[in-house]
């Protein structure tokens, strides 16, 4: 019906997709697609903790000096929030990276953001728009 709310105690990673392989146009539908999301995504729910929600920025890969892939970016200050609207501002603030699609990226910095999350009842759920 379109009226549809997430509610879960969960801590939702969303892992968004910014790769060369995207376009600009890609990327934007893409970016815009995440944002959206947010809108059925309820941090609180009759007094009760809900939705808690990480946003990764991957495919922007590129090798350091060092010879390792950039890492992938938190996009949030705090890596976690229960602000929708936040969540979404920083979303729609996102650039097109143009690097390659590397998922390893986004594997690693989700295991360290769970394990930041102190709640050890909440669901654990990862997200991706990936697109190849």
């Amino acid at each position: 019906m379109g009226d549809e709310v997430c509610i879960a105690k969960q801590d939702l990673i969303i892992a968004i997709d910014a790769s060369g392989s995207l376009r600009q146009k890609g990327f934007e539908a893409v970016r815009a697609f995440a944002a959206n999301i947010t809108a059925k995504l309820q941090s609180n729910y009759f007094g009760t903790e809900a939705v808690k929600v990480g946003v990764i920025l991957f495919g922007n890969g590129r090798l350091q000096k060092s010879g390792t892939v950039a890492p992938a970016k938190s996009v949030l200050t705090s890596m976690w929030s229960t602000d929708m609207a936040v969540v979404k501002g920083a979303i729609m603030s996102l650039k097109w990276q143009k690097g390659f699609t590397n998922l390893a990226q986004v594997f690693v910095l989700a295991r360290k953001m769970f394990s930041k999350t102190q709640r050890s009842d909440a669901q654990n759920a990862l997200m991706s728009s990936l697109t190849v």
